[in-house]
């Protein structure tokens, strides 16, 4: 690397993520929406449960009408216009077992999302979709695996700048590393 080339990092606080076997947990943070309200965004349990709705509805081929009622349902427990970066995440659990689950119990089963923002109604589907059936890592989810899943919505709205290239821990923050090497991005 040349003296002129930087390396910036970004983390992203894991605290803006919901995820269910139903809990739940999140900050709050503002967006502004396209008609310039400010509004409280959080990963909730809706959005979780809406990850599930798809997913056994795409494996039932189910009603259009159902579908399109459970999406405006959903829609409306949205702020409006709101959009942003995000991440869907399954994880399945490694033992059948009746014991109460632990976080350790239960291991990566896909996890796709985006960077840029997205409108909230019909991305959130469409990355549980996709991280379900379409992480190249995993082979896809099937339906028999769904009773075993937990499902993690992730909001990226709160970057903060990391103050030096070991300011962030491996599984409480995300990063976004970008490189300018000064002729291009």
């Amino acid at each position: 690397m040349e003296q002129n080339d930087t390396i910036r990092l970004s983390k992203q606080k894991s605290d803006t993520t919901a995820s269910t076997s139903f809990v739940a947990s999140g900050t709050m943070d503002t967006v502004s929406s396209k008609n310039g309200d400010i509004h409280e965004l959080k990963a909730t349990i809706d959005m979780c449960a809406h990850c599930y709705d798809i997913l056994i509805n795409h494996f039932q081929q189910g009603n259009e009408s159902v579908q399109k009622r459970n999406l405006l349902e959903f829609a409306c427990s949205l702020p409006p216009d709101n959009k942003c970066p995000l991440f869907v995440t399954w994880d399945i659990k490694q033992d059948d077992g009746i014991k109460i689950s632990t976080k350790e119990d239960y291991h990566l089963r896909g996890c796709i999302g985006t960077l840029s923002p997205r409108e909230l109604t019909s991305s959130i589907g469409e990355y549980a979709l996709t991280s379900a059936l379409k992480d190249r890592r995993f082979d896809p989810i099937s339906f028999s695996e769904i009773r075993l899943l937990r499902v993690a919505v992730s909001l990226l709205v709160d970057y903060e700048e990391c103050l030096h290239c070991t300011d962030w821990i491996v599984g409480v923050h995300g990063i976004i590393i970008k490189y300018h090497d000064g002729i291009s991005n």
